[in-house]
């Protein structure tokens, strides 16, 4: 009985003893495994930083779209709202203030009591710096009939005419029109001009009443300052109110008409006054390309010329 119970305990030592051995031996395999995990995790926790800070280097180097802005659309009056404001006419290049590049010429006769004074042709000439300031030039080549027995027609160049025009916009129901002009006593002969330099500036205001018509007024002061002492000096003032009527089909083809009255008084010569009336009337071809004529008439007054008549074209830049 005492032999068995020794053998019992010796297995019972030898087996605690075979468990601790293999208990010893997986540890540090246990161990190095969690080493080379911890190694694992860092190396990846590298790799990932790495990567990230790349990716936002070269995120930075992009680049930032611009943001697209659209604007609104206007709303558009609705018919018969009182906040609507009248349209002006289109344009054909016979307001005042309508500032467009062009080139104009035109054949002008006149019917005066010594003769009769031909235009063959009038060049004119605008450059428009801008939609407020303009230049202008006028060159006229005249021919000269005279009715007087014994005087001699002349034929030759007539004064020429140099303006600039200013235009501010004072609201939309408002333009004014401010025209500084200075005429040059470059007639060849006496009877093709009028021998003085002469200042004639003009200021002119235009209101547009419906779509497609509105209503200006030009007082034009003229005087003379120098040239020949033998020829009369000038100075008087004008005064032309008038409309401009559009029937245009759109901005490119129709008809117009813009019926004017000047009255002109002569401080020079008693206060004469002399009241005429013209129709400036004309046609759209093309966007670039207008006709026109403008036939005037004397009504009352001091009469300066019986007959006026101009028509021509004008082509316009644009």
């Amino acid at each position: 009985m005492r032999i068995f119970t020794l053998l019992a305990l010796a297995f019972v030592l030898m087996t605690a003893s075979g468990f601790g051995q293999k208990a010893e031996e997986q540890k540090p395999e246990s161990q190095q495994e969690a080493a080379e995990t911890v190694v694992e995790k860092s190396s990846t926790d590298t790799v990932s930083k790495a990567v990230g800070s790349r990716f936002v280097a070269e995120t930075a180097k992009m680049p930032v779209p611009e943001p697209v802005f659209r604007p609104k659309p206007t709303p558009t009056p609705a018919a018969g709202d009182p906040t609507a404001q009248a349209a002006p006419p289109p344009s054909n290049g016979s307001s005042p203030v309508d500032l467009i590049t062009r080139i104009e010429m035109k054949y002008q006769f006149q019917n005066f009591g010594s003769g009769y004074m031909h235009g063959v042709p009038v060049i004119r000439f605008d450059y428009a710096f801008s939609k407020a300031v303009g230049l202008r030039i006028d060159l006229p080549v005249l021919h000269f009939d005279s009715k007087i027995p014994g005087q001699r027609s002349e034929s030759g160049i007539g004064d020429v005419v140099t303006s600039m025009t200013f235009v501010k916009m004072v609201s939309r129901r408002f333009i004014v029109g401010v025209v500084p002009r200075i005429d040059f006593p470059t007639a060849s002969a006496a009877a093709l001009g009028s021998g003085k330099y002469s200042f004639k500036p003009t200021v002119a205001g235009i209101t547009p009443l419906a779509p497609g018509l509105a209503f200006a007024t030009a007082l034009e002061y003229r005087v003379s300052f120098a040239g020949n002492q033998n020829r009369a000096d000038i100075h008087e003032m004008s005064i032309k109110p008038l409309f401009l009527k559009s029937f245009l089909k759109g901005p490119l083809k129709g008809y117009y008409a813009n019926p004017q009255l000047e009255v002109i008084v002569d401080f020079e010569n008693n206060n004469r006054t002399t009241v005429q009336a013209a129709v400036h009337m004309g046609k759209v071809l093309t966007k670039n390309v207008v006709v026109f004529w403008i036939p005037t008439v004397h009504l009352g007054g001091t009469k300066r010329e019986s007959f006026k008549f101009e028509g021509g074209f004008r082509y316009l830049f644009r």
